[in-house]
């Protein structure tokens, strides 16, 4: 396996191939995952996680209700999707409009309060997009289809060092030593060439603060 990278004045870009990590639903709490081609998205008492999602435009999302109370998705604005789900229910809905569709739990949330989330629908001729920032990444969980790029976007004022987390991949896999900097302003893509999913960690280099961490689902999309 080969992953190629070339890093220019302000975007570097580099190939993930091969050796995925935990696809499927095996995944920790808070973890992008895909069920049937679905995107997952559990309720419990009394979150939505993943919170944040960013998805192709198309590609389905599921909500399963896996806490022991009712719940319901109810978007901000509008009517164009929503459910109530009693404890073992699921739902699902494709985005097949880009945008930023917010949505909460009625019972135990409002809109930003709470129980609530959101779902970034992205166009398809869209890169996928993360942005660094001093206490996060935003989003930390991304859905690609296989072959989509995921860019990376400095937004702090040091240097960031983006790198596949190497407890949670094989023993073989070259992921398990890539990592890029990226001064202040800079940016880098990786372009997600099989499915599965990766763990990445985003460190301010030579400081002391605060580990952010992220995930990227790469699935194949119909």
């Amino acid at each position: 396996m080969k992953i190629g990278w070339a890093l220019g004045a302000a975007v570097g870009v580099f190939l993930v191939t091969n050796a995925p990590m935990n696809s499927g639903a095996s995944g920790y709490q808070g973890e992008a995952r895909t069920d049937s081609g679905a995107v997952v998205v559990d309720i419990g008492d009394n979150y939505f996680s993943p919170k944040t999602i960013s998805v192709p435009a198309g590609v389905k999302v599921k909500w399963n209700n896996v806490g022991r109370s009712t719940h319901n998705v109810t978007p901000n604005s509008g009517k164009s999707f929503g459910a109530s789900l009693l404890a073992g229910e699921s739902y699902t809905v494709a985005f097949s409009t880009p945008g930023t569709y917010a949505y909460y739990c009625t019972l135990h949330g409002a809109p930003g309060i709470a129980q609530y989330g959101t779902v970034v629908a992205r166009a398809v001729s869209e890169i996928a997009k993360a942005t660094i920032k001093t206490k996060s990444v935003s989003p930390n969980r991304t859905v690609v289809a296989v072959g989509e790029y995921l860019e990376w976007s400095n937004k702090t004022k040091t240097r960031q060092r983006v790198s596949f987390t190497p407890a949670a991949q094989s023993a073989d896999s070259d992921l398990a030593v890539r990592t890029t900097v990226l001064a202040a302003g800079e940016s880098s893509k990786v372009r997600f060439t099989d499915s599965g999913t990766y763990k990445y960690q985003v460190k301010s280099v030579g400081t002391k603060s605060r580990t952010n961490t992220g995930v990227v689902v790469a699935t194949a999309i119909d």
